[in-house]
């Protein structure tokens, strides 16, 4: 064979060979785990950050893209947080191929003290109506008898946030859709045209426990329940607490417009340092205490140090 010929099968197959070592070979991305995306070098080859909205997704790592694509590796990892994390007490589900309507699962809901909690079997929603324009908030509820039904807010481009329901009125919201005009089914995806499950907003679900440790923007102290306001939003301030290490429920506002406020009319706060007071009546239907006293039976006041009353005021024996 030619010296020429030998020469060039041997580069040839140098290059081949070059070729699978480039294809087998792994990218060095560098950089570390940590807040704010992590830190360390840029991916090998390139400079600067890889956004995970610029990242596809993958869908068929999460249950809930029955149809369509995972726009972006954040929307992907969000899916796959949801199916993860919570309970799945009353999981919604939009069916294969999508429905106008959504399928809640079955769950659990102790909403009134001393009685039996709810049992909810399972049901779908009523179907959703499509705004007559634009966009719109549709909020799903569920009354302590196990009834689902929608909120509607306003049409608009872009729309108002529907108003969700009083923690007291007997309603619970479970999820939140945006509808479009042009939307006929409800999916777990924005495609542009459908309505879409905007927001999960099951109000026990964001009731978290900060464990020992525990960091991020908004770190809670440990072994602390954080609570959530009417709209299903966490309390992060540190203004109203139960610190479960103590048994002690804080309440960090003081002053009149703080407190306490029982039944909608009774209320007790805190006026000073050491000191609470309420604008209401109080009644002590056993014995009372003043000071160091101690003994008091019922229907008897006991003070360590004397009565005094100021002005006008009276102190009476009432039988």
């Amino acid at each position: 064979m030619p010296r020429e010929n030998s020469f060039l099968i041997d580069l040839l197959g140098r290059l081949e060979s070059l070729q699978m070592y480039i294809r087998q070979a792994p990218l060095q991305l560098g950089g570390s785990s940590g807040s704010g995306g992590g830190s360390g070098g840029p991916p090998g080859g390139f400079q600067g950050k890889l956004p995970q909205g610029q990242v596809a997704g993958d869908s068929t790592e999460s249950f809930l893209f029955t149809s369509g694509s995972a726009p972006s590796l954040v929307e992907n990892l969000n899916n796959i947080r949801y199916w993860l994390t919570p309970s799945h007490n009353f999981q919604a589900s939009t069916g294969s191929p999508p429905t106008d309507y959504l399928t809640i699962s079955s769950g659990s809901w102790h909403h009134t003290s001393g009685q039996a909690p709810l049992s909810f079997v399972g049901g779908n929603s009523p179907p959703l109506v499509a705004p007559t324009s634009g966009s719109r908030y549709n909020l799903l509820t569920m009354t302590t008898a196990g009834v689902l039904s929608w909120t509607h807010g306003t049409d608009g481009d872009p729309p108002t946030m529907v108003t969700f329901p009083s923690p007291t009125s007997g309603s619970m919201p479970l999820w939140l859709v945006l509808g479009r005009s042009s939307g006929s089914v409800i999916r777990f995806y924005d495609d542009g045209v459908s309505h879409y499950l905007f927001r999960d907003v099951r109000p026990f679900l964001d009731w978290g426990i900060g464990g020992a440790g525990s960091s991020g923007s908004s770190p809670q102290p440990a072994g602390r329940v954080v609570f959530t306001d009417a709209n299903g939003a966490a309390i992060t301030d540190s203004t109203f607490l139960w610190d479960n290490t103590n048994k002690q429920l804080q309440l960090t506002p003081a002053g009149s417009a703080a407190g306490i406020l029982i039944g909608g009319d009774f209320q007790i706060y805190r006026s000073a340092t050491d000191m609470g007071r309420t604008p209401d009546g109080f009644t002590v239907s056993l014995g009372l205490n003043i000071g160091s006293a101690s003994g008091a039976g019922t229907g008897q006041v006991y003070v360590s140090s004397g009565f005094h009353a100021s002005g006008t005021q009276q102190i009476t024996h009432q039988r």
